[in-house]
């Protein structure tokens, strides 16, 4: 175990694609993920960061997306302790079909027990920009818990519809928001 969590990635690269299902980073098994570069994917499926069961991920640079599907940052665990944090923009601009929720464009998706995600370190300000029809801007689910600090602008796109500021579902899920002026 000592080994697993002396495993860590630090980037400052910026990543660009068009492709679909790309993942920027990925983080599991005790591992530390620090990412400053920014991210900015228009495939659809695509993930910018993803923390998985154990793993601690910061995020400093901003991230955007322009495909259907896509998840900025995203943090799953039911087992071990996972935290993810972030004090970059998310930029959704990826626009849902009106049917299926898995087409959502979504800045942060936290889903499972173990899971805890902060946005914002509540001192800069940071924004979540929701500029596609149907994007959701925070999702907690399965349990997870979401932290969104003071100086984070949750910003909808008025000529798009269907738009989720925050999203919560499934027992023990929570969104916390310190509100304050941004």
């Amino acid at each position: 175990e000592a080994e697993k969590k002396a495993t860590s990635l630090t980037a400052g690269a910026n990543l660009n694609s068009s492709l679909n299902g790309v993942v920027g980073y990925i983080a599991r098994n005790l591992a530390t993920l620090t990412n400053s570069g920014n991210i900015v994917f228009s495939g659809d499926n695509t993930t910018g960061i993803q923390v998985e069961e154990g793993a601690v991920g910061a995020n400093s640079g901003n991230i955007t997306l322009d495909g259907v599907g896509s998840v900025g940052l995203k943090a799953t665990a039911n087992t071990l302790a996972t935290t993810l944090s972030s004090t970059g923009n998310l930029t959704l601009n990826g626009s849902w079909d009106g049917a299926d929720d898995a087409t959502r464009t979504t800045g942060v998706l936290a889903d499972g027990s173990q899971v805890s995600v902060t946005v914002g370190d509540g001192i800069n300000a940071a924004a979540v920009n929701l500029n596609g029809a149907g994007s959701v801007g925070v999702h907690a689910t399965a349990g997870s818990t979401v932290t969104v600090n003071d100086k984070v602008a949750v910003n909808f796109d008025i000529n798009n519809a269907d738009q989720i500021a925050f999203w919560v579902d499934g027992p023990y899920s929570d969104i916390i928001t310190h509100a304050g002026v941004t």
